[in-house]
């Protein structure tokens, strides 16, 4: 593509270098013209007049050419420049278009991960959930190395698991102290 613009370029460059010339030309027939309508205005003498008059007619008739030269090669660089324009409008659409497909892309693919991510917290929260109400207090959610909300509540889990067991280990030791207190007693009473 970058040889395309400087091709453009060079293109448009040679134009403007011929654009030049042509006004130099014009400027310099106008210089003329200007001469030559001065002497037609200044003189006395009829057969001069005719002379520069046939002249100042005929740098006329070359200025206006000049001009129509300009004119159309005015028109054939907007003509480019307006294939060019469209040429690069057509490359940025698509550029966007892509990038854009790549973001919506990337935000899918995050999206997809984070959702598989809390259904596999929230799969494991109700495991662990139906193990507390069965008594069953030895199972864990499994832990990640996550910084976030799902690795801090995965963690408050495990932590309360933990502290359930324990409570309910202590229960079972006094449970078990109870009721060995209570054999006692009855042999003591028989």
């Amino acid at each position: 593509r970058e040889e395309n613009c400087h091709g453009c370029h060079d293109d448009g460059s040679q134009v403007v270098d011929g654009l030049e010339e042509t006004v130099r030309s014009i400027l310099l027939n106008l210089d003329r013209y200007r001469e030559s309508v001065s002497i037609i205005i200044t003189t006395n003498d009829q057969q001069t007049r005719l002379l520069h008059n046939g002249i100042a007619n005929a740098r006329g008739e070359e200025i206006l050419a000049s001009i129509q030269r300009v004119n159309a090669s005015a028109a054939l660089m907007v003509q480019r420049l307006r294939g060019v324009t469209q040429q690069l409008l057509r490359h940025t659409e698509h550029s966007i278009e892509i990038s854009v497909g790549a973001v919506g892309l990337v935000f899918v693919l995050t999206l997809v991960y984070l959702l598989w991510s809390m259904n596999r917290l929230f799969t494991s929260l109700l495991r662990g959930t139906e193990s507390v109400i069965r008594d069953d207090l030895s199972y864990r959610l499994p832990i990640a190395a996550r910084r976030d909300e799902i690795g801090l509540l995965a963690t408050r889990f495990n932590l309360m698991a933990e502290h359930l067991q324990a409570r309910d280990l202590q229960i079972r030791e006094k449970a078990d102290e109870v009721e060995e207190a209570n054999r006692r007693l009855h042999e003591l009473n028989d």
